[in-house]
């Protein structure tokens, strides 16, 4: 691939980037509401951030508990939060691990964590993180969407995400999604 057409590729992501975060924020993205298994939707995601990891030196760990039951979710959103989440613990953890986790907490939620042995965020970055162009250090590439997108995704489905971490050591970014389809 020449430089004129990677550079052309990664604009036109960017672009789709923000015209997806404006949809969301703009509440006129549609949910396409499917039966999900939480098993699937991280091996797809592995599958799609596999090479990524192996570049960087990364292990990938999986936790799923068994017998999670199915749950309503938009396929395309969840499947993109989790590739941003992964991919994102993946460039912040050169030769550590990123351990992708799926459980329930009963009858309610189902909750996904990705926990990485990186280089960790302060507290005080928790909120602008997840903000439209948000970035903890604006030299590593990105656009700063990644995060505002997941954010908006995963409240659509009226779930919640939120963020653990400690500099140094790594972090735990979490979200769960209602086993119930919002009305």
């Amino acid at each position: 691939m020449t430089i004129a057409a990677g550079g052309g590729k990664t604009l036109l992501a960017m672009i789709n980037d923000l015209l997806d975060v404006e949809k969301m924020e703009s509440g006129s993205a549609q949910l396409q509401l499917v039966e999900l298994s939480a098993t699937a939707l991280v091996a797809g995601a592995l599958e799609q951030i596999s090479s990524l990891a192996q570049e960087a030196n990364t292990a990938l760990v999986t936790e799923i508990a068994a017998g999670l039951p199915r749950f309503p979710g938009d396929e395309s959103m969840l499947s993109r939060t989790l590739v941003n989440l992964i991919a994102n613990a993946i460039k912040f953890t050169k030769a550590g691990t990123v351990t992708v986790i799926a459980s329930s907490d009963g009858a309610e939620n189902i909750r996904f964590a990705i926990r990485d042995t990186g280089i960790g965020i302060p507290d005080t970055a928790f909120e602008r993180i997840f903000e439209k162009f948000g970035q903890l250090d604006a030299r590593r590439a990105g656009t700063g969407l990644g995060l505002a997108f997941c954010k908006l995704a995963v409240e659509a489905h009226g779930g919640r995400i939120q963020v653990e971490s400690t500099p140094g050591t790594g972090s735990t970014f979490s979200f769960s999604i209602p086993m119930a389809a919002r009305q």
